[in-house]
């Protein structure tokens, strides 16, 4: 693994969590850390539409707030713990439909998903 790929993955992805898991397959033979990466990446083809809907009703706010609350637990598994912070805040919000943060932190959001989205793909093909 090259010191970037490296540098890339400990700056969007806590190095404990990383352990973690991968003490639950410590010679990689079930390929844990890849398949639960793949995973997320697939969850995000589902989820990161919603992040770009507008909110003009109950229902709207509703699937934010459980697209967010997703996200929140899946980052932290997989130790993105500012984004899973970001989701958690984003949960919050659109649970109390307050609309004024909202963009700004959803904007926020979508860029840290492609960052761990990217770390996640260096620390697994290398």
């Amino acid at each position: 693994m090259s010191f970037d790929t490296i540098t890339t993955a400990v700056s969007h992805l806590d190095p404990s969590a990383l352990q973690k898991l991968r003490d639950l397959d410590p010679e990689g033979q079930h390929g844990l850390l890849a398949r639960l990466a793949q995973a997320f990446e697939q969850s995000l083809e589902r989820y990161v539409p919603v992040l770009h809907q507008p909110r003009h009703s109950e229902q709207d706010y509703e699937a934010l707030r459980l697209v967010a609350h997703t996200l929140k637990s899946s980052a932290s598994s997989l130790g993105a713990v500012a984004l899973s912070r970001l989701c958690a805040r984003i949960e919050l919000l659109a649970h109390q439909r307050e609309e004024a943060e909202l963009p700004a932190l959803l904007n926020n959001a979508l860029t840290q998903i492609e960052e761990v989205r990217q770390a996640l793909r260096d620390l697994v093909s290398n």
